[in-house]
């Protein structure tokens, strides 16, 4: 089996107040994504007085981050965004990968809502609660 990395090639979200929007991401730039759920804290002290391993075990937020292309036109791609970021309904999001691979999950935009204009870029990041599902 070959293990196949690379473009994210649509991030998709749909909102019940601003309807849908894909997203075009960026071809050759690195992006990240976490599929959420349990995770152990990686404590060097988690262990009991005779070695007893101590697992404390809590929730992650998915999230996925991806340099896209930037639309300048009317319904500029930042203001969709930072509208979407002050929804207090979550929106759903899906992510194709080149491979075929395709996640989706609830969840809003976080973090810097920044445009390049030289560039005709700017940084997309979404988290959600739950982990990402397979599609």
């Amino acid at each position: 089996m070959a293990f196949i990395g690379g473009d994210l090639l649509e991030i998709t979200v749909t909102s019940e107040t601003y309807g849908s929007r894909t997203f075009k991401p960026m071809s050759g730039e690195a992006g990240t994504f976490d599929p959420g759920g349990v995770r152990n804290d990686d404590e060097s002290n988690g262990v009991t007085g005779n070695g007893t391993s101590i697992w404390v075990k809590k929730n992650n937020r998915w999230s996925v981050e991806q340099v896209c292309a930037l639309s300048l036109n009317e319904d500029e791609d930042v203001h969709f965004i930072a509208n979407l970021a002050a929804e207090t309904i979550e929106q759903d999001w899906t992510f194709q990968h080149i491979s075929g691979a395709i996640h989706a999950g609830k969840g809003q935009p976080v973090g810097d809502i920044q445009g390049d204009y030289g560039a005709a870029t700017f940084t997309l990041k979404a988290s959600g609660g739950g982990s990402l599902a397979k599609i």
